[in-house]
């Protein structure tokens, strides 16, 4: 035997991603979230999706994110398509690269939402259900 043949997982993810309504990949990063990595650390990102014609905001508190309407107290707005967030999210690309092509519009501190990408772990897909004794 030659063993699972794993598929690209950055495709998997991005499959899975495409298919969720946007409240459902909130709740998959709120899922996902480091919560010691989180502790003390507030962040509140407004996300405009042109493309969606939709806005979201994005807020960490407590090691806990929610998500909910924009507010005048955000740390940063980004503005960018659908496609482009589950690239950031899954780390396919990085905010910079968005930014410097163009395909990412940032107001404010854009560390700030650059921190919080990084507080997300990302799961082995192929993690072992059960394994010999």
């Amino acid at each position: 035997r030659t063993g699972v043949r794993r598929p690209p997982v950055s495709a998997n993810r991005m499959e899975s991603l495409r298919n969720l309504p946007l409240p459902m990949v909130f709740d998959y990063l709120a899922m996902s979230l480091n919560g010691p990595k989180a502790a003390g650390k507030r962040i509140r990102v407004d996300l405009r999706f042109p493309d969606l014609k939709v806005e979201y905001s994005l807020a960490l508190q407590h090691a806990v994110l929610n998500y909910g309407k924009p507010g005048p107290e955000a740390d940063v707005a980004v503005t960018l398509t659908r496609a482009d967030f589950h690239e950031l999210i899954t780390g396919a690309s990085k905010l910079e690269q968005k930014v410097a092509s163009g395909s990412a519009v940032v107001r404010g501190k854009a560390g700030a939402f650059s921190e919080l990408l990084e507080l997300f772990d990302r799961f082995d897909l192929w993690w072992n259900v059960a394994t010999p004794n």
